[in-house]
């Protein structure tokens, strides 16, 4: 093992995975762990952060937990009307006002003035706060260019009011997002296109694009098709999330009707925890079902189409690769395969035609599909699954590190493999 020790600030302890950006960070954990001494420290979500903590301390992290601020997750309709006010009136992300510790400024200044870390990794922009109480080298990790994602949710936002807020935070979020790259040494990325989105500049020093990893073990690859008898088109999901929620709607009523004219067998399954009153509404559209606490192993072995058709979002879709490792051929929009241009066997549909085309092709001709289904599963296998891309994040936090090593005079950006690596 390394004797790189590498602290790791997050808001959330990604264990268990519950929602996509957990199967990245939990799979990061993994490979880093192997190679460096971690350190964790999280805000105390309760029970669920103690059970993920306990799990990380029996791999040999060390995790510090520190409690939340205010009400959990400030649900209140008062906490509500004091973060629009403060949006409105002080120009103070609502995301922010919410994912907050009191504690955490104050542990982490402790802690690093106590113990000596060759680098802090900060994940996702909302950290970037605790950047000046953390004395080491940093790294910012954008898990995506979250003010596009809030961008979307006020250009589809049909309520006149709720618009005008999401076009507040999403200029809140988007001036601290970009003066949050500053604050760091490194800055890593998920998607080029996130790079581009957070850092204009043309190749910028001390950056990166990550080779994600995910955590999905591939399916078998000699039984990949013996389970898909039947026309199933699968969507997997939180579906309490509001781009999650857009995008099933957006299928069903743009794209469901043309693929049920085509093939009247066909069902749509929306696989998801917490689906929300307007999701539950779609079980009533032919062939649709909403399953909210679904059997995901059975579905991504039974079925035979995947689809991502997301209006919004960026960073990368770990329900893209979730259903490649199963061997699911994946149709979806550019937002809904963002962070995978690099995969050529994925289908993509600029619009609701082209994108039911797809899927009919797909259900009807068996050849096609199961040839489509190996090569997402070859390129996860290859590419994606953790243990495949273990060597190049090793490599990338290696050279991060000796670079952080050296005088500032002395210190070049990162090389052209490592740059572009996915």
């Amino acid at each position: 093992m390394s004797e790189h020790p590498i602290l790791l600030v997050k808001h959330r302890i990604p264990y268990p995975v519950e929602i996509g950006s957990d199967a990245v960070s939990f799979a990061l954990l993994r490979v880093l762990q192997a190679e460096f001494p971690l350190t964790v420290v999280s805000i105390d979500d309760g029970e669920r952060s103690l059970h993920g903590a306990e799990y990380l301390r029996g791999l040999g992290v060390d995790v510090i937990l520190e409690r939340r601020a205010g009400t959990s997750k400030d649900a209140t309709l008062a906490g509500s009307i004091v973060r629009n006010a403060r949006l409105v009136f002080m120009g103070e992300s609502r995301l922010l006002q919410s994912q907050t510790a009191a504690s955490l400024p104050s542990c982490l200044d402790e802690l690093t003035r106590r113990r000596t870390f060759a680098l802090a990794q900060f994940e996702n922009w909302a950290t970037a706060r605790y950047r000046p109480f953390v004395h080491c080298p940093a790294a910012l990790l954008n898990h995506d260019a979250w003010f596009r994602t809030v961008e979307a949710f006020a250009r589809y936002e049909r309520a006149p009011l709720q618009k005008l807020f999401w076009r507040l935070e999403t200029r809140a979020v988007r001036r601290y997002e970009l003066a949050a790259q500053d604050r760091f040494e490194w800055r890593l990325f998920l998607s080029e296109e996130d790079r581009r989105e957070l850092i204009p500049e043309r190749d910028p020093p001390f950056s990166a694009v990550l080779p994600v990893p995910f955590p999905f073990e591939p399916a078998d690859a000699s039984s990949l098709d013996s389970h898909r008898t039947a026309p199933i088109v699968l969507f997997v999901g939180a579906m309490n999330v509001r781009f999650n929620v857009d995008a099933v709607c957006y299928f069903v009523e743009r794209i469901w009707p043309e693929v049920r004219r085509a093939v009247p067998e066909a069902s749509f399954i929306i696989a998801g925890r917490l689906p929300s009153d307007r999701v539950r509404r779609l079980a009533r559209e032919p062939g649709v079902r909403v399953d909210g606490e679904p059997d995901l192993g059975r579905l991504l072995r039974e079925s035979q189409v995947a689809v991502s058709p997301a209006r919004m979002g960026t960073g990368i879709k770990v329900k893209v690769a979730q259903a490649m490792s199963a061997g699911l051929p994946v149709v979806g929009t550019p937002q809904g395969l963002s962070g995978l241009a690099h995969a050529d066997c994925l289908l993509r549909a600029t619009d609701a035609p082209t994108f039911a085309e797809h899927v009919v092709r797909l259900l009807r001709d068996q050849p096609y599909r199961e040839q489509i289904g190996r090569a997402c599963h070859t390129f996860y296998r290859e590419q994606l699954w953790m243990e495949a891309a273990r060597p190049k994040v090793i490599a990338l936090y290696r050279h991060m590190i000796e670079q952080l090593e050296q005088p500032i005079p002395a210190r070049v950006a990162a090389p052209p493999a490592l740059r572009g690596a996915v």
